[in-house]
């Protein structure tokens, strides 16, 4: 959950204190243990030094005051320590909060502390519990001062992040037939035509009844999923995985194929991540996606409108003085979508004169082979192109805003895996028990070959299906009612058969 880093500094504090030698033994095991909780992922240590082993803190290669919003929110640097340990669950008494804020006295000493120098302060203000316990409360104080360092509002990140990933690990397969033909869901019916009699004796089109998604199939195998013939799971690619990395293993095949199905459903995600958590950072305030405007009978989001597009190209900006394009690598967009982008940060900076316009893309060591960076500055050369770290900490400030963002997302993954209730060894052995069912002893590959390419004659050809299609949609309008509007109310006729 937070920086490996941690385990070795709070366990170096645990390890050296006097201590009997069991009772030493004894101590050592429990940190481990409450620290590798608090991750929630396994810490290699199979040696004191290798806990002991600090990676390397990030440089700070954009050096940025702290946010504007501080002072405003916490008053004083002791006001956001008080906050931050109120929000952990520390009591009152518990931790010497003037202590810590003695060591960093202003937002600006506690912006620049190094995770070291506040962990050692924590440690040393804390008045209550075990060594183990303090250390996971040392950890967990660390991670949300941090975060309330960047985020306004910690919590408004947080539910968006979780709100995010419910969306997608409520998608991940958990099944043979899920994984086969990707998330089943029942299609949605075909549109109904339905007409509306005005009090005049005018008869006009009505607006389309909501589909009714529950409603039964009486073709089943037309409605039968939505994600059949899309999302398939493709029987070379199984072959392929069996002979490259499975040796024969049915589940160690699946277990491949379902990471790789969830791994691409979060792959889809992280980029919309970005936007909406880095979108917030330092005061920073996200952009929602322009209503558009109509130009020539159809809808433009790109053209710049005071009300229904004020920002165009921009995903989040820091009042009106800071706009940005938020991208996860430098090759998500062409090169005809950066001479866009910049003819709309050009327009920003007529509307808002002295702004500045950044197009940032979050994961990259370098700007070399950035698909759409040179028609961008062509469009606008005032603007700057930024990657990787440059990028997190323009947006974010601080010098950790990598990890502070990651160890977010990562607590909220736990959390929303728990509430789905989604374990993928669970998942991988229900479907390698559903495969030996289904399938029995048969070569994996040319056994899936012939199950997803098998099936129905009249839905394979688009003579035959497209004539199902119609059959079905005309009977359905032969018993659609006819609504008839008159000054007050709207009167329902049955329609007559044809």
């Amino acid at each position: 959950m937070f920086s490996d880093r941690w385990a070795g500094v709070i366990l170096s504090t645990a390890f050296f204190e006097i201590l009997p030698p069991a009772r030493l033994k004894t101590q050592i095991l429990a940190t481990i243990r409450a620290v590798r909780h608090l991750q929630n992922r396994y810490v290699k240590c199979s040696t004191i030094e290798s806990v002991l082993t600090l990676p390397k803190q990030y440089p700070n290669v954009r050096v940025q005051p702290p946010p504007e919003f501080l002072p405003t929110k916490y008053v004083t640097a002791k006001g956001l320590i008080d906050a931050a340990a109120l929000r952990v669950g520390i009591a009152q008494g518990q931790l010497d909060c003037p202590l810590i804020a003695g060591v960093f006295p202003t937002f600006n000493a506690l912006f620049d502390a190094t995770d070291d120098a506040l962990g050692h302060a924590i440690t040393q203000a804390l008045r209550c519990g075990t060594q183990a316990e303090q250390s996971v409360t040392t950890l967990r104080l660390v991670a949300t001062i941090k975060r309330m360092l960047v985020f306004e509002n910690v919590e408004v990140v947080a539910a968006v992040i979780r709100d995010k990933l419910k969306e997608v690990v409520s998608e991940f397969p958990q099944s043979l037939a899920e994984l086969e033909d990707g998330k089943l869901r029942r299609q949605p019916p075909l549109p109904v035509v339905s007409t509306v009699v005005e009090a005049s004796g005018v008869v006009k089109p009505a607006v389309l009844d909501p589909p009714d998604v529950d409603a039964p199939s009486d073709e089943g195998s037309i409605g039968e999923s939505i994600a059949a013939g899309r999302d398939v799971l493709d029987p070379f690619i199984v072959a392929l995985s069996q002979r490259l990395m499975t040796k024969g293993s049915v589940k160690e095949l699946l277990r491949h194929l379902v990471a790789h199905k969830c791994l691409m459903k979060l792959e889809d995600l992280i980029g919309h991540l970005h936007e909406e958590v880095l979108g917030r950072a330092a005061g920073k305030e996200r952009v929602q996606e322009p209503e558009g405007t109509i130009v020539n009978g159809k809808k433009n989001k790109e053209i710049w409108d005071a009300e229904k597009n004020p920002f165009p190209g921009a995903d989040a900006r820091y009042k009106l003085e800071e706009f940005y394009q938020i991208k996860n690598k430098t090759g998500s967009a062409k090169g005809s979508d950066g001479e866009k982008l910049g003819r709309q940060f050009k327009k920003l900076a007529e509307k808002y004169p002295g702004s500045k316009r950044f197009y940032v893309s979050m994961i990259g060591r370098s700007l070399a082979g950035h698909r759409s960076m040179g028609a961008f500055l062509r469009t606008d050369e005032e603007a700057e192109v930024l990657v990787g770290l440059a990028a997190f900490q323009q947006l974010g400030r601080h010098r950790d805003t990598p990890s502070i963002v990651l160890d977010m997302v990562l607590d909220e993954f736990e959390a929303v895996k728990s509430e789905l209730h989604y374990d993928f060894d669970t998942v991988v052995d229900r479907m390698a028990a559903e495969w030996a069912s289904k399938h029995g002893d048969e070569d994996p590959a040319h056994g899936l070959l012939f199950d997803m390419i098998t099936g129905d004659p009249d839905l394979q050809q688009s003579t035959a299906y497209l004539k199902r299609r119609s059959d079905k949609a005309e009977r359905r309008l032969q018993v659609r009612p006819i609504r008839v509007r008159t000054r007050n109310k709207v009167e329902v006729e049955p329609n007559q058969p044809a």
